[in-house]
Formats: structure tokens, sequence, C-alpha cells
């Protein structure tokens, strides 16, 4: 049902991205978003945006559908950086994600962000080159 709802609503673009070497690394376990290169973040409710901001959080669940529709229980999360920009992260099952969809440095992908069952939130993964 949710990958039905995910074709059928595109939702807002979240970020385009370019990976680079440490989102491809095994040791890293994350995609990192950093905040200035996302495109639309108005799709988080208030109670995500409190629990992102709470330094203890196991962060906001998310369902994240590859390319050919496979499902990922993941969380969206903010990770502090100290003095440059706070970034966004995906992590675990990252290295799954990445691996299954053949994702490599240097591939740019997309993150779709909709809430096609209501309140869930769904990232849908496009793969650009």
């Amino acid at each position: 049902a949710i990958i039905a709802a995910a074709r059928d609503d595109d939702g807002v673009l979240f970020v385009e991205k370019k990976l680079n070497k440490t989102d491809n690394s095994d040791s890293h376990h994350r995609f990192s978003i950093s905040m200035n290169k996302v495109t639309n973040d108005k799709f988080l409710t208030e109670r995500e945006r409190t629990i992102l901001r709470n330094k203890d959080n196991y962060g906001v669940k998310a369902t994240l559908i590859d390319p050919i529709g496979r499902e990922y229980d993941v969380a969206l999360k903010i990770e502090r950086t100290g003095k440059t920009c706070d970034c966004y992260k995906i992590a675990k099952p990252w290295n799954q994600i990445r691996k299954n969809n053949g994702i490599q440095t240097g591939t740019v992908i997309q993150l779709w962000a909709s809430r096609p069952n209501g309140d869930n939130l769904c990232f849908k993964l496009v793969l650009k080159s």
C-alpha cells in the first residue's frame, strides 16, 4: 500500500545530492544531507521537528522506498557537526540500501518526501546518474 501511494504521489523534493566518499563508506553507515542543501523540509510536522532538536533522540521513523519498490525502515536524524552546519542523516540500513541499488561515489540521487498513509513519513529514492 505504501509503495502504490508513493508512486502515485511524488511528494516534495527533499534533496538532490551527489554522493561523496563518506556517504559511500561502509564504516560511516549513513547518508548525510547538509541542511543548506535541503530543498524543502516544510513537510516535517512540529512533533518531528521537536524530536529532531532533542539531542537524545532516536530520530523520526520513516519508510524509504528504493527505485524498484523495496521498503526500508529508516530514521531521519540530525547530526550535530560542531561549528559547521548541522546535517540531516539517514543511517542504518543505509549501507544495505546503497549496495542493493548499486549506488557509488558520484551517483546523483534525489529523496522525495511524502505522507502516502496520512501520518507516516515516506522517502522515495530516485537515482539520477
